[in-house]
């Protein structure tokens, strides 16, 4: 796991630096998959929708505005 600040990789997400998203996912996906199955309890259909926020926040980057942590962020997404 990556130990760089989420400060520092949302700002380097902003600029569009593909590590970013990668270090993100690779921070929280687990968490956030053990999560979403909890509540669902269909691997695929966890999957999928861990790939759909990722996919948003990257797509977004440029735009995001995270208030609160980007952990909360993820969750709420």
């Amino acid at each position: 796991m990556d130990s760089t600040s989420d400060d520092i990789v949302l700002e380097f997400l902003n600029r569009g630096e593909e590590k970013s998203i990668s270090i993100l996912y690779e921070k929280y996906s687990e968490e956030l998959f053990v999560s979403a199955y909890n509540l669902i309890k269909n691997k695929e259909i966890c999957e999928d929708i861990l790939q759909d926020v990722f996919v948003n926040i990257w797509n977004k980057r440029e735009d995001l505005k995270i208030k609160t942590s980007i952990k909360g962020y993820l969750y709420a997404s």
